[in-house]
């Protein structure tokens, strides 16, 4: 019990006052990059406020997913900084190649029968 307690007080408590007292953003992004890691097929479209971080189970599979549609760029947890991400952030939405990626699946998801196509695959992938 102690030992939640003080897991509880030090992620909701300690950590963000310390965040906010550096002028740090980190919490800000992991709650959004929390809530949108699990998004369906539906809501992947371009989105250059989110950023996928790979911090365990599957998602450096995810991660790496995005990385070959070439919609993402990779940056490991303990290398995340704003000098390290800036870059890498104005590459995705500067550069053409990811502006033509993302559109290009944006306009895939958007179709209705995306979801029956993907069904009919995995079963014939089965038989």
């Amino acid at each position: 019990m102690a030992s939640d307690l003080h897991g509880w007080l030090v992620a909701n408590v300690l950590f963000p006052l310390q965040e906010r007292a550096k002028g740090h953003w980190t919490g800000a992004v992991r709650r959004s990059l929390e809530k949108t890691q699990w998004f369906d097929a539906q809501r992947l479209q371009p989105m250059p406020d989110h950023w996928p971080m790979p911090m365990g189970f599957d998602q450096p599979d995810n991660t790496t997913r995005l990385l070959r549609l070439g919609v993402a760029r990779w940056v490991k947890p303990s290398e995340f900084s704003g000098e390290r991400v800036a870059p890498l952030l104005n590459t995705l939405l500067t550069d053409p190649v990811v502006t033509s990626a993302c559109a290009k699946y944006a306009a895939l998801l958007k179709d209705a029968s995306a979801l029956a196509r993907t069904c009919d695959l995995l079963e014939q992938l089965a038989s």
